[in-house]
């Protein structure tokens, strides 16, 4: 058997929702329509170099030969949007920075 802990919210284990199960790739079928765009799959402890979440065929595969716990963080989609709107901040005002000091072009009257 192999256990799953759904993290909705990794800091608040109040949450987390634990099941014992034969396949995980099915219980994620089971448990989700489509998996979350902002959701990683850890391998015995949450941390980068233990992310397991299949990109492709030969990951899932893989997926289904671990054995042990495993860890389905969902990470909040809030922390990209917030990522956006502070990258559009700066590049507007980079813009109208430009713009200001930017030296106006001196009218030259032609020479005849």
């Amino acid at each position: 058997m192999k256990t799953v802990h759904i993290c909705p919210n990794q800091f608040k284990k109040d949450d987390w929702t634990i099941a014992e199960v034969e396949d995980v790739c099915a219980f994620l079928e089971w448990q989700f329509e489509s998996f979350p765009d902002f959701a990683r799959i850890y391998h015995k402890s949450v941390a980068p170099q233990n992310d397991v979440t299949p990109i492709d065929e030969r990951g899932l595969r893989n997926l289904q030969a671990l054995e042990g716990e495993f860890y389905i963080v969902i990470h909040p989609a809030e922390i990209a949007t917030i990522v956006m709107w502070v990258v559009m901040a700066i590049t507007a005002a980079f813009s109208i920075y430009t713009y200001m000091t930017m030296p106006k072009p001196q009218n030259q009257s032609p020479q005849s």
